[in-house]
């Protein structure tokens, strides 16, 4: 387990690419990754009513394919520390057999498949972990960009899912006034409007659920 803390922002395409342009000509090389990303929920989840959801529980767990590896992941969201553009989780990963995770994503994970990869972590939750399916995907494709050799890369996603493709910024450092300083004085020279990315890409991709199931 992990503490993960990072600035976010979403922006507009036209934004995101003035931002991209201007990162590509000051930063050396991007790195790109390409991600699966897949939410799981209660079985009977009901999403006018999310009385059984995992997001109620402050629980977000999901399955990441890239290339030929795959994590399951568990994120419990420290409600104390959220600010505007800072989210801080706590954090479980574990690497699992490609098989396995194809395998979950099809049929689900029940709490006991949870527990054998995580154990108790009762330590910083007291809910209550349950059978969980999937309820599909977000792709991300993900640039990093390293603006400072001290500081980790700045992460721009481009996150399809549902019909829907949103742009993001992520950087996950410790230091995170200095981060928002920097990245606000570069989107203040390139007339960039930021908007306020603390809700998770899960809950982006629920919400947007929720929408077409109404």
């Amino acid at each position: 387990m992990y503490i993960e803390i990072e600035v976010k922002y979403l922006l507009d395409k036209t934004d995101f690419r003035k931002l991209y342009k201007y990162l590509a000509k000051n930063c050396p090389k991007a790195n790109i990754t390409r991600q699966n990303n897949y939410y799981f929920d209660a079985k009977d989840l009901k999403l006018k009513n999310k009385v059984q959801s995992l997001e109620d529980n402050d629980l977000n767990l999901r399955i990441r394919l890239v290339k030929n590896k795959a994590e399951l992941t568990i994120k419990v969201p420290i409600i104390e520390t959220i600010e505007d553009n800072v989210i801080s989780s706590y954090e479980y990963n574990r690497e699992i057999d490609i098989a396995d995770a194809l395998y979950y994503i099809k049929n689900g994970l029940s709490d006991s498949n949870i527990r054998a990869y995580f154990g108790d972590i009762s330590g910083v939750t007291d809910k209550v972990l349950q059978d969980i399916i999937s309820y599909g995907c977000l792709r991300t494709t993900r640039i990093a960009f390293t603006l400072k050799e001290n500081l980790p890369p700045i992460l721009m996603d481009i996150s399809r899912y549902l019909a829907v493709i949103d742009y993001e910024i992520e950087w996950e450092l410790d230091e995170t006034d200095r981060a928002k300083d920097i990245l606000l004085d570069i989107f203040s020279d390139l007339n960039i409007r930021a908007y306020n990315a603390t809700i998770p890409k899960r809950h982006r991709f629920f919400n947007r659920l929720k929408q077409i199931k109404e």
